[in-house]
């Protein structure tokens, strides 16, 4: 027992470092290239990646009711991502990926909801104290006359994905559960790889994507790697261990993003954004741990 804790807790690390990393790719990618593209090379390259994975799960992707359900979560990662990467393009990295944390409560309520899970004292105490971290992450400034005015760029946009990720979170658990854990994550990438293939082919822009590729294969690669790689890693942790502990570890992956920001993009943060990130992060820990 004590080794396979050790080795899906080194899995799940694994997973935060990738999604660490990726997340500061992928912003630099949308910066690059934009949104459209950087999806579509992430769909492409993470469908490849998990291909052999899913190979012998695939004739259940086919039957209807699956192929109904898979498709619309497809399309609704198409949507979040787009707005989550926008959100990227516009915001700091060491704020915008800590809004991400918005989807844990988002996540908890819809299961308490519609699963049928129950939602504790302290449960309910620690969703309450994330949203005042992000909150405090969101305002530059905090002079009343000046909050209206003081919303970090790509917050909005963050906080409206972060909310579809709650949603996207449900839905993938759902198909986790009635069908496989690959096909929840494989199919929605070719889905999400084909929309954004199509949106460039309707911009007459798909001359630009080896170009953008050979001018930028460093950032590209590194986006879509790490960021497939994190989603096997995270599916992986979960089939060894506690869904919880798991969980627990991956949520802290903005932290290591919002490092990222600082040190690497020199992106200046306030001191009371630095406690709204702790208390934000430190609370999505503790409530992943009690949401078991």
């Amino acid at each position: 027992m004590y080794m396979v804790l050790e080795t899906a807790s080194l899995i799940a690390l694994a997973a935060v470092i990738c999604w660490g990393f990726g997340d500061y790719f992928i912003q630099q990618t949308v910066r690059k290239i934009g949104s459209v593209q950087s999806l579509f090379f992430i769909g492409l390259i993470g469908s490849i990646l998990m291909l052999p994975l899913v190979w012998t799960e695939l004739p259940l992707a086919f039957q209807p009711e699956n192929a109904l359900f898979l498709i619309g979560i497809g399309v609704l990662t198409f949507i979040v991502a787009l707005i989550l990467f926008e959100s990227l393009k516009e915001g700091k990295l060491s704020v915008v990926d800590v809004i991400f944390e918005f989807e844990l409560p988002i996540t908890v309520l819809l299961a308490l909801f519609f699963f049928g899970e129950q939602l504790t004292l302290i449960q309910g105490f620690l969703i309450g104290l994330i949203f005042v971290g992000i909150l405090l992450i969101a305002l530059e400034h905090l002079h009343i006359k000046k909050i209206v005015h003081s919303l970090e760029k790509g917050v909005l946009l963050a906080l409206i994905g972060s909310v579809g990720m709650g949603f996207l979170n449900f839905y993938t658990a759902s198909a986790s559960r009635t069908i496989t854990p690959g096909l929840a994550i494989f199919v929605p990438w070719v889905i999400y790889g084909t929309l954004s293939l199509a949106v460039i082919m309707m911009r007459k822009e798909t001359h630009s994507l080896w170009s953008n590729f050979r001018k930028y294969p460093h950032i590209i690669l590194g986006q879509s790697i790490l960021d497939s790689l994190a989603w096997m890693f995270f599916a992986v942790a979960l089939s060894q261990h506690s869904a919880a502990i798991v969980t627990a570890i991956t949520e802290s992956y903005p932290a290591l993003a919002l490092f990222l920001g600082v040190w690497f993009n020199k992106e200046k943060i306030a001191s009371h954004q630095m406690i709204g990130a702790a208390v934000a992060l430190g609370a999505c820990v503790i409530l992943a741990f009690y949401a078991g």
